[in-house]
């Protein structure tokens, strides 16, 4: 068979005709037309449809993990060899290969010209937008799925698959664009799917996107009690939001979580429920999807109505599960109060019913512990732990940032940290920030919701060595606010925005930071082994205060619990063989007597004891309280060279 641009081309004038039609989209920004349909109408009718299905969807497929490899690889050469070396050789032999000739450059991104991605110019680019645009006649899911996955490699493409899925509807549109909004990390694209999906409220849309993706949510086939479940009796099998994570397959009897059922029924249960958990992994990613979409309530500033807000945040299928386990902020009137959802209505933080809430008029907004007394903080706390709530995110017990309280400790925290360049810039995307470019402009997010721009300086290489996880090691500096174009105190600044943002800076700066988990950088100058030995020792972040407050409450609820004890910034343990000391804030381990530092291998903790924690939010409580129960009973741990660092440390 003959093939063009990989494309295994069959005979005859039909096939040859059809990408004539491809080859003619050769702009970009050019769309088909109506005549344009109609004569691809006719050709793939010749052709015929599910000829051109079986040989097009496997093309596409292939050329999409294609553009994702070499993209990948640009990136990397990118990264690695900076402007001075593109410039010297602007023209590497995969690069010509991969473009099927010398790219033009413009500025500092080698893909691209002025009228937009230079691949998408070639013929085979062309063939690529022909064929997504066929499946606006076509309809073929499968299609639809790798023109999705299509849209995470090449998200300038956004614009030819809008006008697909425009045809498609809104039911089907908002769901895909929503999943694929959130899996992109460049925020122009992010931004233009936001506006696409708003368009679809029409010009009476006030609530923008957000408004709409709550709307479209799909059920996923959950019924109205969260459940994903099949049926044998007394006994069922599935998925149970409100009574474990999404990500387990449970057996139930009567409404209850069991270990076992009779074998028949299991069997039964189990051929009943395959055909769901082929489904498993997309259930699971959109649950996440969901769950985050939530947690950006706090940047987007959302209120509703009660009447408008308890269909998709209580009654929905899927997302009421999650809207169950979080705090509101309701008002009436005079009336105010915060409360959860239990039983067959909502309580306060004191477990009293609250039957007002549901009124015509009141406003419902996600409650925040900044802007709550710390008593009302301290009983909502109190409750999750008693009643053993699992909240989807971080919110009783989220970290709380104040501006009037002290400037200057927050400036401390996060200004003057030595941050490992690739991990640092990673951890911005993940977060919503720019991370800056080659001309080492300082990181900043906007939240048009607030009017606020916040940056954050970022120096240039602050070594010309690398750290020993790859990229040079960078310091930052000062925090700034900006309101419109008018630079602003921080404590002029929503207290909620102020908190959002301050806690996704420490977030990032610890993590990518060289002082966290204790990293020896032998290459590098002298003053960043004194930084990392500052950073264990370093007072607690709001972060670590949070984890010290969750670690207060746990402790006495462990079988470890007269082996342990909390002061300052370390959970003490009492072992057999020795004494240690946790760091609440890095987790890193030292001989509590001779301040010997031990290293405990992450697959150690693999099958230490789980607690009960009231929230996704914080893996490293997680492993602090792993490392806990490994060196309380350390006379039992059987790894030869752990035991050998514990002796080291007698010295």
């Amino acid at each position: 068979m003959r093939t063009m641009y990989d494309f295994p081309l069959p005979l005859g004038a039909d096939w040859e005709e059809l990408f004539v039609h491809f080859f003619s989209l050769d702009d970009v920004k050019r769309k088909p037309d109506q005549a344009w349909y109609d004569q691809v109408t006719v050709l793939l009718d010749k052709i015929g449809r599910e000829n051109y299905l079986a040989i097009t969807t496997n093309w596409l497929f292939e050329k999409t993990q294609m553009l994702a490899r070499n993209a990948k690889k640009l990136e990397n050469y990118w990264v690695r060899d900076r402007m001075d070396d593109i410039r010297l050789n602007q023209n590497p032999e995969w690069v010509k290969t991969v473009l099927a000739g010398a790219p033009l450059y413009r500025g500092q991104n080698p893909l691209t010209i002025e009228r937009g991605n230079y691949y998408f110019y070639t013929l085979g680019g062309r063939i690529i937008r022909g064929t997504i645009f066929t499946n606006r006649i076509l309809q073929d899911e499968k299609l639809f799925d790798i023109i999705d996955l299509l849209l995470r490699v090449s998200p300038e493409l956004y614009k030819d698959i809008l006008d697909i899925y425009e045809a498609k509807g809104i039911e089907f549109a908002v769901p895909r664009l929503t999943a694929l909004r959130d899996a992109i990390k460049h925020k122009t694209y992010k931004k233009a799917i936001d506006t696409a999906i708003a368009k679809y409220g029409g010009k009476n849309n006030k609530g923008g996107a957000e408004m709409i993706k709550e709307r479209f949510v799909p059920d996923m086939g959950f019924n109205q009690q969260h459940q994903l479940i099949v049926e044998d009796g007394n006994y069922a099998m599935g998925i149970d939001l409100m009574q474990a994570d999404v990500g387990e397959i449970v057996l139930m009897e009567n409404g209850g979580i069991v270990a076992k059922v009779p074998s028949a029924v299991k069997k039964n249960l189990t051929a009943q429920f395959k055909s769901h958990k082929l489904k498993h992994k997309e259930i699971k990613s959109h649950y996440a999807l969901q769950k985050n979409r939530l947690e950006e309530i706090y940047r987007n500033k959302r209120e509703w109505i009660y009447e408008v807000w308890a269909p998709y945040y209580i009654a929905h299928a899927v997302t009421g599960a999650l809207g169950k386990n979080l705090i509101w902020e309701f008002s009436n009137g005079k009336m105010a109060t915060s409360a959860i959802f239990r039983g067959d209505g909502f309580v306060d933080s004191q477990g009293q019913k609250v039957s007002w809430v549901s009124d015509k008029g009141t406003v419902v907004k996600l409650w925040h512990p900044v802007t709550a007394p710390a008593s009302e903080v301290e009983g909502w706390r109190r409750f999750c732990m008693q009643h053993q709530v699992k909240q989807p995110f971080r919110q009783a017990f989220r970290e709380v940032y104040r501006a009037n309280a002290s400037d200057e400790k927050h400036a401390d925290h996060f200004e003057g940290h030595v941050v490992r360049e690739n991990q640092y810039n990673a951890l911005c995307k993940t977060r919503g920030w720019s991370c800056g470019d080659y001309s080492h402009q300082d990181s900043s997010i906007r939240l048009p919701a607030f009017d606020l721009a916040v940056e954050f300086e970022i120096s240039d290489q602050w070594s010309e060595s690398y750290s020993s996880s790859g990229g040079c090691l960078q310091v930052t500096g000062k925090v700034k606010f900006r309101e419109g174009k008018q630079q602003v105190r921080s404590a002029k600044v929503n207290p909620v925005a102020f908190s959002e943002v301050m806690r996704d800076l420490d977030m990032i700066v610890t993590v990518s930071g060289i002082g966290y988990g204790y990293t020896p950088v032998e290459a590098v100058m002298d003053k960043v082994r004194a930084y990392c030995d500052a950073s264990a020792k370093r007072d607690l972040s709001p972060i670590g205060i949070i984890r010290r407050d969750i670690l207060q409450l746990l402790m006495p609820q462990t079988a470890i619990s007269e082996r342990c004890s909390i002061d300052g910034q370390y959970l003490y343990v009492r072992g057999e063989l020795a004494s240690y000391k946790i760091h609440i804030g890095t987790a890193d381990v030292w001989n509590a007597a001779t301040a010997g530092w031990i290293h405990v291998e992450p697959k150690m903790l693999e099958q230490t004891a789980r607690h009960f924690l009231p929230d996704e939010g914080d893996l490293m409580l997680t492993v602090i309280l792993s490392k806990a129960n490994l060196l309380a009973e350390d006379h039992l741990i059987p790894n030869g060279y752990l035991l050998s660092r514990i002796k080291e440390t007698w010295k």
